[in-house]
């Protein structure tokens, strides 16, 4: 009895800290946002598109000095300076709110799927991590494809825990391919995934009313395609903007030593947010959890076969010439394998309770603890 109510309140001290760690995220986004700095370059060029063109021509031609975004964030950033007028400030508040989501959105997804610390101790890292509060103060999307990103991952779990209905699902979908560039990988994936499952379905049990989920899904490739047409066909023509990404074009089917060596610079990009010995950690914990996620045939977190499939996606439109691999422009993946390593920290704890070997888990504790005072620090 003594045991038990020692351990329960050594993890609820573990729990405070870790709330005072994101506690102080938060404060770390919230403190540059004040300072207001001036614009650099990139958000000027930028936000000059959606500062001197109206709504209509906003939308009328690609956006200048070849500069490409989602034509839903550009509408919520324009509606935002019209309501409250022109400034640093309004410019990045959406930036900021989105960042406030993305914490939320990363608890959530471990949220009773993981021991309570272990959904705090990811929640810390990313609210830590520098480079994301740098992103969640600047007049770009980067924070916001984050949260669209999460936010289609999260609305998929809850399908899966038939929390919200397929048509629930498919109508977020549909508006979340309007807000962001990178989410429309994972919104791929996920449907892919969705209609082979019901085209099985249909075929084993020979009942056509499946059909209609059928055509309930494919109301969000009709969404991309107005979307493409609209948009995103214009952004792939900017000259400017098509010159940088052709630079950036994943070699799936390398010809040479140097495409070679680019994919593994490209591979590297994923993890370029933290510094290499912890991007080693958390890359190897998440590999560990799908190879367990394999073996076992069993996926608490409902999201690796989403991720995996949402990057083969993404470096074959890559190969293609429709999206470069860069780090800011593909972060989001970074986050959802931070999510991953929450995952694998739990299967971690249960394999050290099976086999007794508190040795082990002290220093399983302790390397998580160095990597978030470090991370912590270098915020």
């Amino acid at each position: 009895m003594k045991k038990e109510k020692s351990n329960f309140k050594f993890e609820r001290m573990i729990s405070v800290i870790l709330i005072i760690c994101i506690l102080i995220g938060v404060i770390l986004h919230v403190a540059p946002y004040i300072y207001n700095r001036s614009l650099w370059l990139d958000e000027a060029m930028l936000v000059s598109s959606i500062c001197t063109r109206s709504f209509s021509q906003i939308i009328a031609s690609p956006l200048d000095w070849g500069q490409s975004c989602a034509i839903g964030w550009l509408f919520i950033v324009k509606s935002i300076i019209t309501i409250f007028g022109t400034s640093e400030l309004t410019l990045r508040i959406w930036s900021l709110l989105t960042s406030f989501g993305c914490i939320s959105l990363v608890y959530l997804l471990l949220k009773d799927k993981v021991k309570k610390n272990y959904a705090l101790f990811i929640t810390a890292i990313f609210s830590l991590t520098d480079r994301y509060i740098y992103y969640g103060n600047e007049a770009k999307p980067y924070m916001s494809d984050n949260f669209c990103c999460l936010l289609a991952l999260f609305l998929y779990q809850k399908y899966r825990d038939n929390k919200i209905k397929l048509w629930q699902m498919v109508l977020a979908f549909s508006i979340l391919i309007w807000f962001s560039f990178p989410a429309v990988f994972f919104i791929a994936a996920i449907m892919i995934i969705e209609c082979i499952k019901f085209l099985k379905e249909m075929i084993k049990k020979k009942d056509k009313k499946i059909l209609k989920k059928l055509g309930l899904c494919s109301i969000v490739l009709i969404s991309f395609i107005l979307n493409y047409v609209l948009w995103l066909s214009a952004t792939s023509q900017n000259a400017d903007g098509a010159l940088y990404w052709a630079l950036l074009k994943f070699p799936l089917i390398p010809t040479s030593l140097s495409d070679i060596k680019l994919i593994c610079i490209m591979i590297r990009e994923f993890w370029n947010f933290y510094p290499i010995y912890f991007a080693g950690l958390f890359g190897i914990l998440m590999l560990l959890y799908m190879i367990y996620t394999y073996r076992k045939k069993k996926d608490s977190s409902q999201l690796v076969v989403p991720f995996i499939l949402s990057l083969v996606l993404l470096f074959i439109a890559s190969y293609l010439g429709f999206y470069p691999i860069q780090d800011r422009l593909i972060q989001s993946y970074a986050i959802v394998g931070i999510v991953l390593v929450g995952y694998e920290c739990n299967v971690v704890e249960e394999f050290f309770k099976a086999k007794k070997k508190k040795g082990f888990k002290i220093v399983f504790y302790s390397i998580l603890g160095i990597s978030l005072l470090l991370i912590g620090a270098g915020g």
